[in-house]
């Protein structure tokens, strides 16, 4: 975060008002983004070295068990640390997009300034419906089961024509 703060510093240094407040949320988003990916990869490492279970079958059915993947694991951890990146962007976008839209209507704008409770149930509103769009918004980017084409995975596992994982959450 100080290091994106310190890269953008000559563009938040003349912006003011609504320009302002949006470049903040984005560069708190993708400092936010950057430390949810990170985390996202160092916790799963485990996953990373030993590998997932693949299946042949959709449905993840035990007796369609095709053996154990690192190259999945892989592609698991990295496409739950990008959704991570997305709830991210997300829960500190859609907030600051709301407010400013909200601002913009002159008898909204004039009741929250002159009611500071009201100005924080709006605050509080939009960050809920920041968690309650964005959460699923994230986490739909990636089925909950991936796939990977067999001929990419590891010699042990055969040849498979397709295999399916649980990439977790």
């Amino acid at each position: 975060a100080m290091s994106l703060r310190k890269l953008t510093s000559g563009i938040t240094k003349s912006a003011t008002g609504p320009r302002l407040l949006l470049l903040n949320s984005l560069v708190a988003s993708c400092a936010a983004g950057s430390a949810s990916y990170c985390n996202t990869t160092s916790m799963r490492q485990a996953e990373v070295k030993n590998g997932i279970n693949v299946y042949s079958s959709p449905n993840l059915s035990p007796d369609s068990h095709v053996g154990v993947s690192k190259i999945c694991a892989k592609q698991a951890v990295r496409e739950t640390a990008l959704s991570r990146v997305a709830l991210s962007i997300l829960c500190f976008c859609i907030p600051t997009g709301m407010l400013l839209g909200l601002n913009r209507v002159s008898f909204i704008k004039r009741a929250v300034a002159a009611s500071k409770p009201l100005k924080i149930t709006q605050e509080l509103l939009c960050i809920t419906i920041a968690l309650k769009a964005g959460l699923p918004l994230a986490i739909s980017i990636f089925e909950p089961v991936s796939s990977c084409d067999g001929s990419k995975l590891e010699k042990e596992l055969g040849n498979p024509e397709r295999v399916y994982f649980d990439k977790g959450l």
